[in-house]
C-alpha cells in the first residue's frame, strides 16, 4: 500500500491497486506531525499540556482523527492571528 498523501482541502487519500481511492480518516502520530510540520517531541508536549488534538487508541497505536487535526490547527491559527489595532 502506498503512503497517504495529504491535501490542503481534505483528508489524505489512500490508493489501493484495483480499488477506489479511500480517504484517510485517522493519522498516526508520525503522519500527524508530518502534516502539521512539527517534531514528535513538540506534539507530545502539546498533548501533555492539554493543548494538542484529541487522540484515541486502537490496540497500541495512538491515532488522530482528520477532523481533530484540522480543528487543532485552526485553533492554533486563530490564537496566533495578528490582532487588529
Amino acid at each position: 500500500m502506498q503512503p497517504a498523501t495529504a491535501t490542503s482541502d481534505g483528508p489524505a487519500i489512500i490508493r489501493v491497486p484495483g480499488a477506489e481511492p479511500l480517504p484517510t480518516l485517522a493519522y498516526t502520530i508520525d503522519e500527524t506531525c508530518a502534516i502539521a510540520r512539527i517534531r514528535r517531541d513538540l506534539f507530545y508536549r502539546e498533548l501533555k499540556q492539554g493543548r494538542g488534538p484529541k487522540t484515541f487508541k486502537i490496540g497500541k497505536r495512538r491515532l488522530v482523527r482528520h477532523e481533530a487535526l484540522v480543528g487543532w490547527l485552526a485553533e492554533l491559527e486563530q490564537q496566533n492571528a495578528p490582532r487588529a489595532a
